[in-house]
């Protein structure tokens, strides 16, 4: 690397083991109890605790037995001197209230014994809780990739290309903001150098470049071939045959089929027009069209990884960040149909990065829903390009079958899901291709970006070109960047390698400070500092508004929240609250909305789903796992903005919908894409309402083909109670192999039943099965159904002539009724949803404790039970409202002391 680059590498690599030295020092917490009325409390323990355990529990979990992975023999000393200890009591504690311990068929204590039991355990675990309260360590937590992105924003105006330059962060329990997941490594700090550069170029340049604007029309664009034909029919002829012979075999089946036989029609012979067109189709490498304003992509019929797309040959004058703007419509019937379309802009194979790439390598991707005649305006807002990477030209492609792809080209992109399709009965070009219409694209840059400048230099240029006057720039910029006050000597010390001698030198030298600044451990780590004793400190008002910033907004402080922390007044209860009030009105809150929702339900388990969305779930196509994702978010973002209550996650007569929702859930009166609050009938109600009948959480928690109680029962039980499920036991056999009946015909409530007559399945499945089975009325992606269903082969295919038909087939009728391991006993989807609702403490309870560990950055233990009973006792007081439990949080010593 140049002699520069590698003296900035080396300060970066000094100061990050410098900051990890001085934040992770090892700091012994307390591990004993205080003696304080001992013998009080060991009396109440001989005749209220230990009787208990050995009468109830010991079968099971005494003298060598663990039934569960759990033994409870080191209970009977009552002393609770470790933090696994307290947990463990904590967990008896827990089974004990919940009433699923002791097991079914097994000798219960009275009520009086019971309550008896876990007020003395409280007690003891409340005492065991002030004892280990500030014994967390501090975190050496590192911004992820979603934080670092943001904080640029703010620092420059706008987003750095990360892409997938970045690994993916680490997660600890599906959160990307807890520190001992978020690792470093040396490939990912020479990419925060290499970024750092590129952001520099751009904010500080050596003059403002002119920005200019192209467009480009449709009609201009170039045809780019970059797919093959895979098993596109060759012959027309042959095609319509064995479309024919497709219909009738359907035609002969009562009742029609979902997916495939609804809207079929009798296929038509082709036409010599028709032939034409298919003949110069097969000569021009399938298909685009001019049009008089525009161009259009239609669908290959590929059936690998395969894109073509229309080129727009683009000519930079300077490297740097360029807008984008695309005029592009679906040339579907409706924008919400099965075969919606998306659009990617990507590098073309033969140009200097993609010819590198397996793949295209894919800069941008969305979802289009504007049509021919109303095209939407689709904004790229900033896209780092060079001369040398757009030799080639930029790529707008129409893709098939990229489901895979794994990229992130900003916060608000989505991913691109297309599924390819083969045409239906051939009438015309335009009715038999779904297309990718272009009206025209708009390259406009360099953008000029002022945030930098003007905060190194409000006043403008500097008169004397000095490391005096740089330094005096550079402190300015430092005290935002680093979250706090910064010295000029402190400032000084990013530029001791710099000569400067004119203006050249000077911005050169400016431009590798800041580089180094936004690369450095103070930067990228929200780091805080122990006392030198160990002990608990505050912290300080900067620490304060960083914490707060990056809980909130998902970025570092903005002017305000640094100035209060300047002037010290941050710190005082109503700024405080006054504060976090402002950054809750703030738009940019939906970003934490969105982080934390996805990891507290897990939302990121949906990618790991495969739909098919071809044949048994056509109404699963175009983006709509996507679609989901943004009903569930949005849905959390109406309780917190609206100030509702956090039970209406469980139960709710409302819903988050646009048109297209609201036809995959069969409700009417919806029209448009906009997502928005809507009103439940009282019959409506008895399906959906929350969040546990949304689409996103009950195809999450089924295989993709068909539904799993077990995970969504275990799901309900983590997110929603905060009762984790067991894990399997090891080495389980398949129920074929343990003497199962034919299990191929049974349904899924006839498997559980199987699953519960094994010894070593039989204990975990009483607790999770029930939860799942209630909701059995909605099939693999959440549609209601009252019919179990099986997608089953009904006639066979010859190859090379017809293809196998497959069915959605009865198995029997849909039974949500059962008894939860409580006793209580359920009908309907609906009534296990009011048994959740009594439950409300233990859903606000695990609320909370989700948000705390967001919040702080750290996994909760024991140490943090106070904390948390704290928090939920305000929610509970008023009304189960997040916001006020929000503002409990900010205000607790768990956050305000380090």
């Amino acid at each position: 690397m140049p002699h520069h680059r590698r003296t900035l590498a080396t300060s970066i690599l000094s100061m990050f083991g410098l900051v990890v030295l001085a934040v992770c020092m090892p700091t012994q917490p307390p591990n004993r109890l205080p003696a304080a009325e001992e013998a009080t409390r060991i009396l109440e323990f001989k005749t209220k605790v230990e009787p208990f355990l050995t009468t109830y529990c010991a079968d099971c979990h005494f003298q060598g037995k663990n039934k569960g992975n759990t033994q409870l023999d080191g209970l009977l000393s009552g002393d609770i001197a470790t933090k696994d200890t307290a947990q463990l009591w904590q967990n008896v504690l827990d089974v004990i209230t919940e009433g699923t311990m002791p097991p079914r068929g097994k000798p219960r204590a009275a009520a009086a014994q019971t309550q008896a039991f876990v007020e003395r355990v409280n007690k003891d675990l409340a005492e065991a809780a002030k004892v280990f309260a500030g014994s967390n360590k501090p975190v050496l937590r590192r911004l992820n990739k979603r934080e670092y992105e943001n904080s640029i924003e703010e620092l420059f105006g706008f987003r750095p290309n990360i892409g997938t330059r970045f690994p993916d962060d680490g997660l600890y329990q599906r959160f990307d903001t807890v520190g001992s997941a978020l690792f470093m490594s040396d490939y990912q700090l020479d990419r925060y150098l290499e970024i750092a550069q590129e952001i520099v170029s751009q904010a500080l340049p050596d003059a403002m470049p002119k920005s200019e604007k192209q467009t480009y029309p449709g009609d201009s664009l170039r045809y780019y071939p970059g797919f093959s034909y895979g098993d596109m029919p060759r012959e027309p002829v042959s095609f319509y045959k064995s479309q024919l012979e497709r219909y009738e075999a359907l035609s002969k089946i009562k009742g029609g089929l979902e997916g495939q036989a609804a809207g079929l029609k009798k296929p038509t012979p082709p036409t010599r027009e028709m032939l034409d067109q298919y003949a110069w189709l097969m000569k021009n490498h399938l298909p685009w069209e001019k049009q008089e304003s525009g161009a259009t992509i239609y669908m290959p019929l590929g059936r690998g990884r395969q894109y073509a797309g229309l080129t727009f040959p683009t000519k930079v004058p300077v490297a740097g960040y360029y807008r984008i703007t695309i005029e592009a419509g679906s040339t579907s019937p409706t924008p919400w149909d099965k075969d919606v379309n998306a659009l990617a802009v990507v590098f073309p194979r033969n140009s200097e990065i993609g010819k590198q790439q397996p793949d295209p390598n894919i800069l941008f991707t969305s979802t289009v829903e504007g049509d021919v005649q109303q095209p939407e305006r689709i904004i790229i807002p900033s896209l780092y390009l060079s001369p040398e990477t757009t030799r080639s030209g930029l790529t707008i492609t129409r893709a098939v079958r990229l489901e895979q792809i794994n990229q992130s080209s900003g916060e608000n992109t989505e991913k691109l899901i297309l599924v390819g399709r083969q045409p239906r009965p051939m009438k015309t070009l335009s009715e038999v291709y779904r297309g990718l219409y272009i009206r025209s694209v708009t390259v406009e840059g360099p953008i000029v970006y002022r945030n930098a400048m003007d905060q190194l230099f409000p006043g403008g240029m500097p008169s004397q070109y000095s490391k005096t006057a740089a330094a005096q720039a550079l402190q300015r910029f430092m005290s935002k960047a680093l979250r706090r006050p910064v010295t000029i000597a402190e400032a000084e010390g990013y530029l001791k390698n710099f000569k400067i001698a004119g203006r050249d030198s000077f911005m050169a030298g400016m431009r590798d400070a800041v580089a180094l600044v936004i690369s450095s451990p103070d930067f990228v780590y929200q780091a805080v500092e122990r006392r030198s004793d160990g002990k608990p400190a505050r912290l300080s008002p900067h620490e304060l508004a960083t914490r707060l910033s990056f809980f909130l907004w998902n970025q570092t402080p903005d002017d305000r929240l640094l100035a209060l922390a300047d002037n010290g007044t941050l710190t005082k209860p109503d700024v405080l609250r006054s504060e976090v009030e402002r950054l809750l009105n703030d738009p940019r809150h939906q970003r934490f909305v969105a982080s934390f929702t996805t990891a507290w339900l897990e939302l990121g388990r949906l990618d790991e789903v495969a739909v098919d969305s071809t044949e048994r779930f056509p109404q699963f196509s175009g983006g709509m796992k996507d679609l989901l994702k943004r009903e569930t978010i949005e849905f959390i973002r109406t309780v917190l903005d609206e100030d509702l209550s956090l039970l209406n996650i469980v139960e709710s007569d409302w819903m988050i919908l646009n048109q297209r929702l609201a036809q995959f859930y069969g409700i009417d009166g919806v029209t448009g894409p906009e997502l928005r609050k809507v009103k439940l009938t009282p019959e409506q109600r008895r399906q959906r309402g929350g969040i546990i009948t949304q689409g996103s959480i009950l195809t999450m928690t089924s295989n993709g083909t068909r539904t799993t109680p077990v995970v969504r029962g275990g799901w309900i039980m983590k997110a929603i109670l905060g009762a984790t499920p067991p894990p399997p036991p090891p080495n389980v056999k398949p129920l074929e192999d343990q003497g199962a009946r034919d299990i191929s015909k049974m349904t899924i409530r006839q498997l559980l039943e199987e699953h519960r007559r094994i010894p070593a399945c039989a204990a975990c499945h009483q607790k999770i099965d029930s939860y799942g089975l209630a909701f059995e009325n909605y099939d693999a992606i959440g549609r209601w159904r009252t019919m179990e269903q099986d997608y089953r082969e009904v006639a066979k295919g010859v190859a090379g002539v017809k293809r196998s038909v497959y069915k959605w087939v009865d198995v029997g009728p849909v039974e949500a009724s059962g008894t939860l391991y409580s006793g209580e006993k359920f009908q309907t989807p609906q009534e296990v949803r009011q048994i959740i609702l009594r439950q409300r403490e233990a859903v606000a309870r695990n609320f909370l404790r989700n948000l705390l560990t967001y919040a702080l950055g750290r996994a909760t233990d024991i140490a943090d039970q106070p904390t948390i009973d704290q928090l939920q006792g305000v929610m509970t007081r008023e009304g189960y409202k997040i916001k006020p439990a929000i503002q409990a949080l900010v205000a607790s010593e768990a956050f305000l002391t380090k």
